[in-house]
């Protein structure tokens, strides 16, 4: 069985046992002194920050105690880039949430921190989310292979929406939302053909789209080009 973990936030609830093992072991990523609050499917969530050497150790106990009640053969880590429902207010005397050099973010030229963890967010070392914002999927994937690695026994199936240079190494990769359409199909071509050359060997689109509504020789043909 492929469980999926659709948000990487752990909802912020005092009768959640996986939010307070990670307020116990002090893994989460931080913005002022304090557990940066962000919002995805959860709700209220913090993220766990993978630069933290405890974090791993974290993780992989999560990752145990759901194998005794579901066993899972791999696992599929979704929004890890880090995706967020919200956009933080800028801090006030730091450049790193409104650089000098703008990048085209989502090919509009948005700020950086546009529903993600902002960039003024410290990891473990004193490292900004400015520096280690690209490395977070991964940092989790690594975790994630290697806590089902030491809790099975087996090679993992872990499949990644985030990735970076060596991913492939720790995990497949889906080349994220897509439309269901013929323009969508093409794309993906290029598209896995170059996660290739990226050295990532198992890539894949969402076969048949994932908005809109989809026809059957969409489909169909999809499949025969995956």
């Amino acid at each position: 069985m492929i469980q999926a973990i659709n948000s990487i936030g752990i909802g912020v609830d005092s009768s959640y046992g996986t939010y307070n093992r990670g307020m116990e072991a002090d893994v989460f990523i931080k913005r002022n002194g304090e557990p940066y609050l962000g919002e995805v499917w959860p709700g209220k969530v913090y993220f766990p920050d993978f630069l933290n050497p405890a974090a791993a150790t974290f993780w992989s106990n999560e990752i145990k105690m759901f194998q005794e009640i579901l066993p899972l053969d791999g696992l599929w880590i979704d929004m890890n880039e880090l995706s967020n429902f919200i956009t933080s207010p800028l801090s006030s005397g730091s450049s790193l949430d409104d650089p000098p050099y703008k990048i085209n973010n989502s090919g509009d030229k948005r700020p950086i921190n546009n529903k993600t963890v902002p960039a003024t967010s410290i990891h473990f070392g004193n490292i900004s989310e400015y520096d280690a914002h690209n490395l977070y999927g991964l940092l989790e994937a690594k975790a994630t292979h290697q806590a089902v690695v030491d809790i099975t026994g087996k090679r993992p199936f872990i499949l990644s929406r985030s990735t970076f240079v060596s991913s492939g190494k720790y995990t497949a990769h889906w080349t994220g939302d897509n439309a269901a359409k013929w323009e969508d199909l093409a794309y993906s071509i290029p598209g896995i053909l170059n996660f290739g050359l990226f050295g990532i060997p198992m890539v894949g689109a969402d076969i048949c789209g994932f908005s809109h509504d989809t026809t059957e020789e969409l489909c169909r043909r999809w499949i025969q080009v995956e």
